[in-house]
């Protein structure tokens, strides 16, 4: 997925895209690149089945085939991670683990800005 920004004005607005959807294994999710570098990166997870905890990586890239890890955590639902610390032309979520829950699925969506 590729977001578009076409004026100044825009490019300070914040963008934001679903990287992980519903799934239920570990996996990497969907790169959401941008036309220009951001450095103020988010993540947030959504799960159903109640995990007690959830092993996820927040991943920037500045060329879209080399991924670093910006942040990882383990956290429960509902909670944000994120990273200032480099500029970015692309995020991703990866799920790397969890525990706890029934049948759980896992959303996650990244954002970012200049």
């Amino acid at each position: 997925m590729r977001l578009i920004e076409s004026t100044a004005q825009e490019s300070q607005m914040a963008l934001s895209g679903i990287s992980l959807n519903a799934v239920t294994n570990p996996t990497v999710g969907a790169a959401i690149m941008f036309d220009s570098p951001k450095h103020i990166c988010s993540l947030i997870v959504t799960a159903t089945g109640s995990p007690s905890s959830i092993d996820v990586s927040l991943q920037g890239t500045i060329d879209g085939m080399h991924w670093v890890d910006l942040a990882t955590s383990s956290v429960g639902a509902d909670k944000v991670i994120g990273s200032t610390s480099y500029a970015v032309m692309g995020l991703r979520a990866v799920l790397n683990n969890w525990s706890g829950g029934a049948r759980s699925t896992f959303t996650a969506s990244v954002a970012a800005r200049e």
